[in-house]
Parts: C-alpha cells; sequence; structure tokens
C-alpha cells in the first residue's frame, strides 16, 4: 500500500470506529428508554388492575348486603300475606 492509501484507511477506520461507538450508544439509550417505558405501563397496569379488584369486591359487598334486603323484605312480605290470609 502506498503511504497515502494507508493514511486514507486509517482515517476511514478512526470514522468507522466513531460511527460504531455512536450507533451503540443510541442503540443502548433506546433499550433503556423502553425498558422504563415498559415499567412504567407494568405499574399503570398494576394499579388499574387493583382498582378493579377493589370495585369487584365493593360491588360483592354491596350484592351480599342486597341480598340480605331482599330476604328480609321476603320475610316482611311472607308474614303480610299470611296475616292478610288469617283476616
Amino acid at each position: 500500500m502506498k503511504p497515502d492509501t494507508k493514511k486514507l484507511f486509517r482515517q476511514y477506520s478512526i470514522w468507522l470506529l466513531f460511527a460504531l461507538i455512536l450507533l451503540s450508544i443510541g442503540y443502548v439509550v433506546e433499550r433503556l428508554t423502553t425498558v422504563e417505558k415498559n415499567q412504567q405501563a407494568m405499574q399503570k397496569a398494576e394499579a388499574t388492575h387493583s382498582k378493579q379488584w377493589r370495585k369487584i369486591a365493593t360491588l360483592k359487598e354491596d350484592v351480599a348486603e342486597m341480598k340480605g334486603k331482599q330476604s328480609i323484605i321476603i320475610s316482611d312480605v311472607s308474614l303480610l300475606k299470611s296475616a292478610h290470609i288469617r283476616h
């Protein structure tokens, strides 16, 4: 190789190495931001999930309370019917 060719080859090699380093840094930064976004999405999903379970628990309590009231109403209606039949 001529001295000029060696010099050009060395310059291109340095620029290529520099470009590869920049690409590697960009890739690492992109991966880190993706991981962070995924973690935030998971936290949001977990919060939504727990809210939904709390709503379900509240609804179950409401249903149990309504069933209790319904049984009281049914027994009251039965008493009224039996009292009405007696008179």
